[in-house]
């Protein structure tokens, strides 16, 4: 059965005391928008955690964090922006051997290891006929293909799309701060997609690598 392309999903959170509610929308395969402050895309890996594989019952997790721009990828072109979906390369030689030692890093403990990509993406106009989003879905889509060939592990990639100025939506608004680093909002989103609590996390196994990495109370 084919599935609709833009089911979508009631969802609602508590921003200081009041409650923001807002949709999932799904806008390709293993991609959503989330409200329209977020967007996430992942590999069929994490979609097994999503659905509630039973063998990680019981299990802690080890994120392997990252910023996006400038830590796993940069452009092709040399420019400072991409030019267009296809306008990136991965960053370092190193990128591609560490990715691989994950898989074998803690390899006989019992957490479940994910990587997570978060990062701020302002320009992008999270609407659902946005060219801006339709480009930008394509690139984050390469590169998970790209990244999955290099690791087995689970791939998310959490996008803080921009501010909502023309909505009058104060809640809508409010959610897109917390949604863009160095606030949290990208993390509580993993937490919420895998049906964890920050205690579920083994903090001594995650890391986070990129431009909030250490700021007291960002990503901890």
């Amino acid at each position: 059965m084919r599935m609709n392309r833009f089911r979508q999903f009631p969802k609602s959170m508590l921003i200081g005391g009041e409650i923001y509610h807002y949709q999932e929308i799904r806008y390709r395969k293993n991609c959503e928008r989330i409200g329209s402050h977020m967007l996430r895309m992942y590999n069929d890996k994490f979609l097994s955690i999503r659905l509630g594989d039973k063998s990680l019952t019981g299990k802690k997790y080890s994120i392997a964090g990252f910023d996006m721009d400038e830590t796993i990828i940069t452009t092709q072109s040399g420019t400072r922006f991409g030019h267009g979906a296809w306008d990136w390369c991965i960053k370092y030689p190193e990128v591609v051997s560490r990715l691989k030692e994950l898989e074998t890093i803690h390899s006989n403990d019992d957490t479940i290891k994910v990587i997570a990509i978060f990062t701020n993406q302002g320009a992008i106009n999270n609407t659902k006929r946005s060219k801006s989003l339709s480009g930008f879905t394509h690139k984050i889509s390469s590169i998970i293909k790209k990244l999955s060939t290099l690791t087995s592990l689970p791939i998310v990639i959490y996008a803080a799309t921009r501010d909502p100025q023309a909505n009058k939506n104060v809640l809508a608004k409010k959610a897109a701060k917390i949604a863009r680093k160095p606030d949290i909002g990208m993390f509580q989103q993993l937490l919420n997609d895998i049906n964890a609590t920050k205690e579920d996390v083994s903090y001594q196994d995650s890391f986070f690598c990129g431009d909030a990495a250490g700021r007291p109370g960002r990503f901890q």
